[in-house]
């Protein structure tokens, strides 16, 4: 005889399911009118395209709002000023612990941004974090779309921490990241600076890479450079 409880719904788990489809649904098409409005109103700069990307879910101050925006504030700006200083150094040998890498790849470019985030400004982490997932894995987890601002970043990181034995890893990687869709829009929107270390990573690869396994004219060629003869 057939348990009846396995016939049960949660109707509770699917609402939140559903609830979350539409979260992802809403802010996908949000984004892409977004970038639209951007490339529409003709951006000087990635960074005024990601500006305008990352600021698609705010909405304009409402007149009730606006009330409380000229009273004094009532509440310190550092909580934390009057605690005792146990209290504060227990704070700050917190923020001086090495940071840790996440071990597993991201199933997607939002999931990639979140770990990427933790990492904060710690640069060398960056740069270690990208290079333990091989170029297969990072196609598949940016193959719809390259997050914004991050192939300037993921530039600025292999040009500034370059290292002679990973540079079969970085010439893979950018080669991978150059498949995904979209991609010549990261490109067209890379800053002065990016655009700089660039050039400076690709020249740094012509002088390691000589085999003919590795195709470097046409990657420069794809990233916006000209290739040395």
């Amino acid at each position: 005889m057939a348990d009846p409880n396995e016939d049960t719904i949660d109707f509770q788990k699917l609402e939140k399911e559903l609830s979350l489809a539409v979260d992802a649904h809403n802010k996908y098409w949000r984004e892409n009118d977004a970038k639209f409005r951007a490339v529409e109103q003709r951006v000087e700069t990635y960074e005024q395209f990601r500006d305008i990307v990352a600021a698609s879910h705010l909405k304009p101050l409402e007149k009730g709002d606006k009330e409380g925006l000229g009273r004094p504030r009532q509440q310190p700006w550092n909580p934390y000023v009057n605690k005792n200083d146990k209290d504060v150094q227990n704070l700050e040998s917190k923020t001086d612990q090495p940071l840790q890498i996440p071990g597993h790849l991201p199933k997607d470019g939002h999931e990639f941004m979140q770990q990427w985030k933790r990492l904060a400004d710690n640069q060398q982490e960056k740069y270690n974090y990208i290079l333990q997932f091989d170029a297969d894995q990072l196609f598949s987890t940016f193959k719809h779309e390259i997050s914004f601002g991050l192939l300037g970043e993921i530039l600025k990181l292999f040009n500034m921490h370059f290292k002679e034995e990973n540079c079969t890893d970085i010439f893979l990687i950018l080669k991978q990241l150059s498949n995904t869709k979209r991609f010549s829009l990261s490109i067209d929107f890379l800053s002065k600076k990016e655009a700089q270390h660039r050039d400076e990573l690709m020249a740094k690869l012509q002088t390691v890479l000589k085999c003919s396994d590795f195709d470097l004219k046409s990657l420069t060629k794809i990233y916006g450079k000209k290739s040395v003869e």
